[in-house]
């Protein structure tokens, strides 16, 4: 029973570490990151609260989970901190956008008024 938590600790681990390299390629400019990105994420920690008390349960028994669970918390902190810097990085996005929406905005009343002119 206890490989069988290891395993799926194991398991969470691999999956967060892709989808902190994909996150970190995002953030890079490499690739993209929406929604599903988002539910990817979600996916193994969602699996993993169901094992969370068994495995602490279990800490200090088992040296192989012990090490899985540690990788997981760190796992965590450094998605945490990578999607603190995506919001960051879509807010400046967001209000990118929303400075050339003006910007056109403006350019269109500018058009107008020529238009008028002529």
């Amino acid at each position: 029973m206890s490989d069988s938590i290891v395993q799926r600790v194991r398991s969470a681990n691999s999956k967060l570490r892709l989808l902190l390299l994909h996150t970190r390629e995002a953030l890079a400019g490499r690739r993209k990151f929406d929604a599903e990105e988002v539910h990817a994420i979600s996916e193994p920690v969602r699996h993993m609260d169901a094992l969370i008390e068994e495995a602490r349960l279990r800490r200090g028994t088992d040296p192989a989970l012990d090490r899985e669970l540690e990788a997981y918390a760190g796992n965590l902190n450094e998605m945490q901190t990578a999607l603190e810097q995506m919001r960051f990085m879509l807010v400046a996005h967001r209000t990118h956008m929303e400075a050339m929406r003006g910007h056109l905005e403006t350019m269109k009343l500018w058009s107008d008024t020529l238009r008028m002119t002529r």
